[in-house]
């Protein structure tokens, strides 16, 4: 993803229309978290001026500098002094699973059945991560980047741990690895090796490691299952409905303007967004100012960002997010694809499998297709 990241760092990349930290804090938030130390290296100030102090999120950000990448346990010691003594949260940046999960495993540290809480998910092969040995509940060993074909149908290390304040003392005695890093998974084993308890808490659901454009649309549609359709229907008075419009449990903000002959089902339409005639959208999110064209099929787990256009023709969906100020063109198909801000598909363009840069543009007629397991990235030329 070095390309979709050469303007943005990747923890603030967009899925379903929210930066993947954005996504995070507010599963923190979940658990009772307000106070979060992100620790940053060379993208820090440039993360820094996107983030600012958090009161965005709704949380306030302390920023822990990490000069040298000496690896994971070298940045967790790091925030010794912010943890001040205290139970905290740990996670990987780039990791994303479901909002309920965070406060089950709060619920489980709470409870005193374990001194620690290291998060698992099943995996047919660990080898590209770690390998983690669960009896009756407990942590009994980890073993970092197994080779390929040992540990079968094991656990891996889902990279969200709650940790008490004393993880520090065996952090701070860890040795180099041969790789020259300070590897947390160290400080792993020297926990349970002292016979603490380190609850294995299993992840329901889905579970991502953010690492390539595959990912994030898989992500994409988990995000929207998520976060639609909305409670229940609420249509703001001031909003206008054309002749025959059929809504069924949609929310509909101020100003919008909804054509004629429109069915919306389970999605959220923004305010002053504009919806042209015989529109159908299902299971979608429709961002503020955003211009939906005549005819326009946008179904399921469909987010179109704020001040997007979609022109007259076009189908969006399924698992697509269009973002702001991106503009679809009379007639495309988009499918499986993320936009990111700013981007452009061409008339009668087809993407699937599809993760647009920044101000990237599609031609007219263009066809492009990938597959789940690699999709197409689209860079903006200079």
């Amino acid at each position: 993803m070095r390309g979709l990241c050469s303007t943005t760092p990747k923890p603030m990349i967009p899925i379903a229309n929210r930066p993947i930290l954005s996504i995070i804090f507010s599963r923190l938030k979940a658990m009772g978290v307000n106070e979060v130390a992100l620790v940053v290296g060379f993208e820090g100030q440039q993360l820094k001026e996107l983030v600012g102090d958090g009161g965005e999120y709704g949380v306030h950000v302390t920023y822990v500098w990490q000069e040298e990448q000496l690896g994971t346990g070298h940045a967790a010691l790091l925030c010794e002094d912010f943890v001040a003594g205290e139970p905290f949260v740990l996670i990987f940046g780039d990791i994303l699973t479901r909002s309920d999960n965070y406060a089950a495993m709060a619920e489980l540290f709470r409870s005193r059945a374990a001194d620690a809480v290291l998060t698992v998910f099943p995996v047919e092969d660990p080898s590209n991560g770690a390998a983690v040995d669960v009896q009756d509940g407990r942590v009994v060993g980890i073993v970092e980047k197994p080779p390929p074909g040992t540990m079968l149908n094991a656990y891996n290390n889902a990279g969200i741990f709650i940790w008490p304040a004393d993880v520090f003392d065996m952090i701070r005695h860890l040795e180099l690895s041969p790789r020259g890093e300070y590897e947390f998974t160290d400080g792993i084993i020297s926990f349970i090796n002292q016979g603490r308890r380190l609850a294995a808490y299993e992840l329901l659901g889905y579970w991502e490691n953010i690492t390539d454009p595959e990912a994030c649309i898989r992500m994409n549609q988990n995000l929207l299952l998520e976060f639609l359709p909305p409670a229940s229907q609420a249509v703001d008075p001031s909003a206008h409905a054309g002749e025959a419009l059929r809504l069924s449990n949609c929310s509909v903000a101020a100003g919008a303007a909804i054509g004629a002959d429109c069915r919306l089902e389970d999605s959220t339409i923004g305010e002053r967004c504009r919806i042209g005639d015989g529109v159908s959208v299902k299971h979608a999110e429709i961002g503020p100012h955003a211009v939906i064209g005549d005819g326009c099929r946008l179904a399921p787990y469909v987010s179109i960002g704020e001040g997007a256009v979609v022109e007259s023709g076009a189908s969006v969906g399924p698992n697509t997010a269009v973002g702001a100020r991106c503009v679809v063109r009379a007639d495309a198909f988009v499918a499986s694809t993320i936009m990111l801000d700013g981007s452009e598909i061409g008339a009668g363009s087809s993407l699937v499998h599809t993760m647009l840069a920044y101000d990237a543009k599609i031609g007219a007629g263009e066809k492009i297709t990938g597959t789940p397991d690699k999709a197409v990235e689209v860079l903006n030329d200079p």
